[in-house]
């Protein structure tokens, strides 16, 4: 047998570690540029990395360092309490990600990885600019959206319905992109 990784064909702990960093270094290159070009607000921006980071005060953290609250998802009142259920599992969220659908007739979502639909999420794939933008603010603005309600429901126990948050979401999207075309 022979290990196609280096010259002789012999297989190393040291090469294998390389070709692994590298690969990790890859990843988290394209998610770096999805995060930090992605044209959001900054706000949106910081949220994004914090995602990417796992880096969120949401109850699984914050359980991690001795606090106690409630087991459960503050948008379904489930039990999910990690970051990959609210963004992508709890109910609230999977109506946002089919809205999305809808709209565009498409979706590049990981339906098991928030990470993973960042990295699957393409740019540059309408003809229309305009089109084009509203798809790649999309992605932030859905996950900015799903936790700006998941703390208005619990710090101000107010609830917002689908169909508003749904608008707040094209309310931001319309915003960034009028912004832009006024500074050009």
């Amino acid at each position: 047998m022979r290990w196609g990784h280096t010259t002789k064909g012999t297989f190393t702990i040291s090469k294998a570690y390389d070709i692994q960093a590298r690969q990790e270094e890859e990843g988290h290159d394209i998610i770096w540029k999805k995060v930090w070009n992605g044209g959001w607000w900054p706000k949106v921006t910081h949220f994004f990395w914090m995602v990417r980071k796992g880096r969120t005060l949401i109850w699984d953290q914050v359980q991690k360092i001795g606090f106690q609250g409630p087991s459960f998802c503050g948008l379904c009142h489930q039990n999910g309490k990690d970051m990959e259920h609210l963004l992508n599992n709890c109910p609230f969220a999977k109506q946002k990600w089919r809205q999305m659908q809808g709209v565009f007739e498409r979706m590049d979502r990981d339906q098991n990885s928030i990470k993973g639909t960042i990295i699957l999420w393409r740019t540059h794939i309408y003809s229309s600019l305009v089109v084009n933008r509203t798809w790649n603010l999309g992605l932030g603005f859905i996950l900015w959206a799903i936790w700006k309600e998941r703390n208005h429901r619990i710090f101000k126990h107010k609830t917002t319905s689908q169909e508003k948050v749904w608008e707040g979401i094209f309310q931001n999207i319309r915003e960034t992109i009028l912004k832009e075309a006024w500074h050009e």
